[in-house]
């Protein structure tokens, strides 16, 4: 799931710019080459690994995140969910899992409880391609569990992680939890930077011990931000005075 920089086939402004610099007469024709070559495969061109049936690439420039439910069973769901396990199980053996362990992860961590009413499954989508997941499910009537926080490579460091985030808590509040909890591993320093970064703090060990759990995050959730627009004070106006001849 790699980014791909550059195209051949559409010249960015800077080469065209190095271009018009040969044609002036520069000196060093040779070194003009060099450089145009170089700029090329730094051009931020993104083409996405499952890109669209037109062949377009999207721009950088007008890409937003959408995030929203999603049932963990779609196809998009599901290639992100083998895609999640394979990173994981890949870092913790130190190779490229193989196609049994994946499956016989997957098997072994059905997502079931990952569907109203006992959890949630949310799929997010950049510039229109589905790049990240995640998953919560309810431990008790006030504390959920994030599982399956997913962000693809090729979509990372755009806000994806804290869109994704943001949509979990809101499906966590919409099932009536108040509390947020979820273990990972200590080689996932990028997932733990992006946890505390949104206000997870360590806690202690909850849950049965695994190969996967060796840090334990939680966070306490506010009340839900207020609608766009509202600004009225949305308390009761005080009861009238009572007429002296109420209650004769």
């Amino acid at each position: 799931m790699a980014a791909f920089l550059g195209s051949s086939a559409r010249p960015a402004p800077p080469v065209r710019r190095l271009e018009r610099i040969g044609r002036a007469g520069c000196a060093d024709a040779g070194r003009v080459r060099a450089q145009r070559s170089f700029l090329r495969v730094e051009l931020p061109l993104i083409r996405w690994p499952n890109s669209s049936p037109s062949g377009r690439e999207p721009s950088m420039s007008r890409q937003t995140w959408s995030v929203g439910p999603e049932h963990f069973a779609t196809a998009d769901a599901a290639r992100l969910r083998l895609a999640y396990y394979a990173e994981v199980a890949g870092r913790y053996w130190g190779r490229p899992a193989t196609e049994a362990e994946i499956a016989r992860g997957l098997a072994e961590d059905p997502p079931d409880a990952l569907a109203p009413p006992t959890g949630e499954f949310v799929v997010g989508r950049y510039g229109g391609e589905a790049a990240c997941c995640g998953g919560l499910r309810l431990l008790d009537t006030g504390t959920a569990e994030l599982t399956r926080v997913y962000v693809s490579p090729a979509a990372r460091g755009t806000g994806g992680g804290g869109a994704l985030l943001a949509a979990l808590a809101e499906a966590a509040r919409r099932l009536g939890a108040h509390r947020l909890v979820l273990d990972t591993r200590l080689d996932l320093v990028e997932a733990r930077g992006l946890y505390v970064k949104h206000g997870f703090r360590e806690i202690p060990a909850y849950g049965e011990p695994g190969p996967y759990s060796q840090i334990w995050y939680g966070k306490e959730l506010g009340a839900p931000a207020p609608a766009a627009g509202a600004g009225r004070s949305t308390r009761p106006a005080p009861a009238p005075a009572p007429h002296p001849r109420d209650g004769q």
